[in-house]
């Protein structure tokens, strides 16, 4: 009864006797097999098939060798099956080789799985390739308005074309400059990540004013703060001044988090921002209060 073929053969290779699911498979009965040297067995194998089949039985009868082939055989269900034969030696009480058998496995189901994971592989690829490209053409795109944005931007600030007036436009100038900027590094790392996949990301360690960079980005997340009715608290008496890291990632670790905190923290609560040097490392640390800080 096990889900497997069974085969047993003389020293003749004459069918001694096969199994329930051997039978099954070629639609067979075992008046028609037994007591045969393989003619039935040999009707549903190729000419090269049925030579590498007496080989290999011949080898097990002479040196008691196993030997595994992997074959397409044609079913009582008239369906195409993988099927993996390993022939064995049979000794009898005396340990001399009196028989060879055979385990037929069907491999069908597990090969079309195979096939299956393959494909859908194949197409996995495909769409990656497929979004990274488009990331990257898009990117390229977005890099030339933002370019002239950040062109413009810096002339005001400089005052190129004489001064701006009221200080406000020095301010607003500031923004967009710093937005455009940022903006700009966003699409630089979507340019890194279709990268990524293709070789490894390289961090750019630089030294950096990390209060700097964190009052940068509180600037730029001030906005969404007024708006959210949220207050960003920075505690940084014992953070570093400056630091080596990768100034673009750090500035988009804070902007991702502070961001987040600001957007999940209710209304009238604040985020508290601290950092603090231990050995060599830096630690970031953003707290939600749920009640504004007094």
């Amino acid at each position: 009864n096990v889900p497997v073929g069974l085969l047993i053969k003389d020293a003749d290779q004459v069918v001694v006797r096969p199994n329930k699911t051997f039978l099954n498979w070629y639609g067979l009965k075992p008046t028609d097999i037994v007591g045969q040297r393989g003619r039935v067995i040999e009707s549903f194998q190729s000419s090269q098939d049925l030579d590498v089949m007496r080989g290999q039985e011949q080898g097990v009868l002479n040196k008691g060798n196993w030997e595994t082939r992997q074959v397409e055989r044609q079913f009582a269900d008239g369906q195409h099956h993988i099927v993996n034969i390993t022939k064995f030696p049979v000794f009898d009480k005396h340990g001399s080789i009196t028989k060879v058998g055979s385990v037929s496995v069907d491999l069908t189901e597990l090969a079309k799985e195979k096939q299956r994971a393959e494909e859908a592989r194949m197409e996995a690829e495909s769409a990656n390739h497929a979004k990274s490209a488009f990331l990257a053409n898009m990117s390229h795109e977005l890099r030339t308005p933002l370019n002239a944005i950040i062109g413009f931007s810096d002339t005001m600030l400089a005052q190129i074309f004489g001064p701006k007036g009221s200080e406000k436009y020095s301010e607003y100038a500031k923004a967009i400059s710093q937005s455009g900027h940022h903006l700009l590094d966003l699409v630089n790392d979507i340019l890194d990540m279709a990268k990524i996949e293709s070789e490894p990301y390289e961090l750019s360690p630089e030294p950096f004013n990390l209060k700097e960079v964190i009052a940068d980005s509180f600037q730029l997340i001030q906005a969404l703060a007024d708006r959210n009715r949220v207050q960003i608290v920075e505690r940084l008496s014992s953070a570093p001044s400056m630091v080596t890291a990768d100034k673009r990632a750090m500035r988009q670790i804070l902007l991702n988090l502070i961001s987040n905190a600001v957007k999940f923290t209710p209304e009238g609560g604040s985020v508290v921002v601290s950092a603090t040097a231990s050995n060599g490392d830096l630690s970031l640390i953003h707290i939600s209060e749920p009640t504004r800080l007094q």
